[in-house]
């Protein structure tokens, strides 16, 4: 069962401490950290949307506060933006279909047979 809930974390007093050059670094470890204490896990996982509106206005200069949505699976927390949805992990396998895998043992077959010359050799 995933527990869902809504957090404002408030950024500007942990930034403040830290030279301006790390500022948004600073901010992402602070997300880490804020989530792992308040949703009680290990690991943190922070989304792609997250991310780049932590860095949207470069390293110097991350936002002061951000409202953020964190979902815990197991001890893994994810934490997202809001009025962003969650993506869902993409694939590592890209199915080949069924047309280009014929293609393929055709051409094979008929570069084992000789038949075929390629252009670039010459």
């Amino acid at each position: 069962m995933a527990d869902e809930l809504i957090y404002t974390i408030p950024l500007r007093k942990e930034i403040s401490k830290v030279a301006n050059y790390r500022r948004t670094k600073r901010s992402v470890v602070e997300v880490r950290n804020f989530i792992k204490k308040h949703m009680k896990v290990n690991e943190v996982k922070i989304g792609k949307y997250l991310n780049k509106k932590l860095h949207e206005r470069g390293r110097k200069n991350p936002p002061h506060k951000i409202q953020v949505k964190a979902i815990k699976e197991n001890e893994i927390a994810k934490v997202e933006l809001v009025n962003v949805e969650f993506e869902k992990p993409k694939d590592v396998k890209k199915e080949i279909s069924k047309e280009k895998l014929e293609d393929q043992v055709k051409e094979e077959k008929i570069e084992e047979k000789g038949e075929v010359k390629n252009i670039k050799d010459k």
